[in-house]
């Protein structure tokens, strides 16, 4: 699998997550894009609303069930694969964490369970870096890690 951002969309995100937010220590979003053959060309974002966001000791940044319910909407109404982003400073770097992965999990099979014809996933962005994460059409978790060109 490849993945491509279309125009100016990965600047786009990056410029929406680094908004400070009252409630979570960092942001997130969710991607939606087009599988041609075998590479989902990223097209649409749409930034967890503030009011989604639920206060956290724990993670980053936790959302509530209404930005989930917001997000399979989408996934039935446009039939497109979906990715949760969110970014990681160079220090962390693009690895998923612990909760990263569990959630990352979650939200690919949840995801699926509303259009398995497509690929659904988990983004991490970090400098030049994309780690995917994502449940492939047999239902298999797979991570890849993607350089954009400079």
């Amino acid at each position: 699998m490849k993945i491509i951002f279309k125009d100016n969309l990965r600047q786009v995100i990056e410029a929406d997550l680094k908004r400070p937010s009252k409630v979570a220590f960092e942001r997130i979003g969710f991607i939606f894009g087009t599988d041609v053959n075998g590479t989902i060309i990223l097209d649409e974002y749409y930034p967890v609303d503030d009011e989604d966001y639920v206060k956290s000791e724990i993670y980053g940044a936790e959302f509530n069930k209404d930005a989930i319910k917001k997000t399979l909407k989408r996934i039935l109404i446009s039939k497109k694969s979906c990715f949760q982003v969110h970014e990681h400073s160079t220090l962390f770097g693009s690895r998923f964490s612990k909760p990263d992965l569990v959630t990352g999990q979650e939200l690919c099979q949840a995801f699926n369970s509303f259009n398995s014809n497509v690929i659904h996933g988990s983004l991490i962005l970090c400098g030049h870096e994309t780690n995917v994460m994502y449940i492939n059409r047999d239902g298999q978790i797979k991570q890849e890690l993607f350089m954009e060109e400079v």
